[in-house]
């Protein structure tokens, strides 16, 4: 009888758990979009950027663009995402 009665008290709580996590709605969150501009001037406003020089190779697909032109590529949006986070602003040459 005592066996019956903790298998039927489970399987009740098993049950309530299982309606309490399909009944809660769900929680969407999204992270705002930033361009690395923002992402720039949002840090200025709470740290002071050091300035750091890096070697920068011009190659296809990976990093292009010289001088004033528009740089892009993998190897530029890295470098960019680590200077965001180290606090580090980039030194022309």
């Amino acid at each position: 009888m005592k066996n019956k009665l903790q298998h039927t008290l489970k399987v009740s709580i098993l049950l309530i758990m299982a309606i309490l996590i399909f009944a809660s709605p769900p929680v969407l969150s999204r992270a705002a979009e930033a361009t690395p501009g923002t992402q720039k001037e949002s840090l200025k406003e709470t740290h002071t950027l050091k300035k750091v020089r890096v070697g920068y190779l011009n190659y296809p697909g990976y990093q292009e663009g010289e001088g004033d032109e528009p740089k892009s590529g993998y190897g530029y949006e890295y470098l960019q995402q680590i200077a965001y986070y180290a606090g580090w602003e980039y030194e022309k040459d």
